[in-house]
């Protein structure tokens, strides 16, 4: 979620990234790349250097907003009322 919360922010490339969460490159590298799979985040070129944001798909979506606030531990509320 900290990858998130900084590109909602702002984009960034990989080593902004890196550099602004106090993580390895490659650490922060495989998280984007599986945000990126799942079509969460998105870059125009993936080149070095390229900046990545989260996918217009996705800005305003309410459930991802709420994952990243830390309400409801990212459990949709109507799941829950059909346990």
């Amino acid at each position: 979620m900290r990858i998130l919360n900084v590109l909602a922010q702002k984009p960034m490339n990989m080593r902004q990234l890196s550099l602004r969460l106090e993580l390895d490159y490659k650490t922060v590298q495989g998280h984007v790349e599986i945000l990126m799979e799942n079509g969460i985040v998105e870059t125009p070129k993936k080149k070095y250097g390229s900046i990545y944001f989260i996918s217009p798909e996705w800005e305003n979506n309410e459930y991802l907003s709420e994952i990243m606030r830390g309400d409801g531990n990212g459990k949709n509320k109507n799941k829950q009322s059909h346990s």
